[in-house]
């Protein structure tokens, strides 16, 4: 009998304020002697399958990939623990006792956060042509910015003229809007716990004793070597929310289905042709 495919959440505990790069090179001698690096509102999936593997590896789980592309390396890691595929990242946030996910949300402007149960919620309103003023409420967390200093690892001094600016996303502080009607609403929120997670799927229970290995283990994510604490959840928190809603529909159902994309996908388009997209 074949062994059965398992979902999982595997998360991480934020305990500092973030650093989730964009593309491009932002060390001074690439930038030059006053650079600056803004941190994205969430990491991405790269970002949090490349923390994954490295805890593996820490942990003696799997071996170091041989050279290749980073996707490549990264999928081998994964796949020598059992990880059939990853779902994220999104947020799950405990407000006054009562947890939410959160994911990602483009507005014309810049990212926020919106809950999973106010897109269910208001989902008419996400055909509307101005989704920032549609009456959604919107979640932005502080961003918080430092500023450090170059440095000669091999001398152990300081690199003269070599001044960065980080600034760093900080989930303590967040930030609710509603737009309605050219109206702005604001209210803060001091969240209780903050949780970075995917929904992992396993080849089999099997594969759970060797992630359980890395459990509570302190663990670097990000720019800057931001700490972390990993965390597992035997049922896929996202998968269940979007299942139980699916569940809910009449088994005849027919009717206009309106698609959003949770979390961020790899995408390709033909050569020449940037307008026709394919989904790999």
């Amino acid at each position: 009998m074949a062994a059965e495919e398992t979902v999982v959440t595997l998360s991480v505990k934020v305990v500092e304020p973030m650093m989730f790069r964009g593309p491009g090179e932002f060390v001074p001698e690439a930038r030059g002697p006053q650079s600056a690096a803004v941190s994205q509102i969430a990491p991405s999936p790269s970002t949090f399958s490349g923390m994954l593997a490295t805890a593996l590896i820490d942990a003696g789980i799997a071996a170091k990939p041989e050279p290749a592309e980073w996707y490549k390396e990264t999928g081998s890691v994964l796949k020598s623990a059992g990880i059939k595929s990853i779902k994220g990242p999104y947020l799950i946030v405990k407000i006054d006792g009562k947890e939410e996910i959160l994911l990602q949300y483009f507005t014309q402007h810049q990212s926020h956060l919106i809950s999973l149960n106010e897109l269910y919620e208001k989902r008419e309103l996400l055909k509307t042509a101005k989704i920032d003023e549609a009456g959604i409420e919107l979640l932005t967390p502080k961003f918080t910015s430092k500023v450090g200093i170059g440095l000669d690892h091999l001398k152990k001094t300081t690199k003269e003229g070599l001044i960065y600016t980080t600034t760093m996303v900080d989930y303590s502080i967040l930030t609710k809007t509603i737009k309605e009607n050219q109206e702005e609403a604001r209210k803060e929120i001091r969240p209780e716990e903050v949780l970075i997670a995917v929904d992992l799927k396993l080849e089999s229970e099997k594969a759970i004793e060797k992630i359980k290995k890395i459990l509570n283990k302190a663990s670097k994510m990000g720019g800057e070597g931001r700490a972390v604490t990993i965390k597992i959840r035997d049922n896929g928190e996202l998968t269940q929310k979007v299942n139980e809603k699916i569940s809910e529909l009449p088994e005849n159902w027919s009717g206009e289905a309106i698609i959003y994309v949770a979390t961020p996908i790899i995408t390709r388009s033909p050569p020449g042709n940037g307008d026709i997209w394919k989904h790999t």
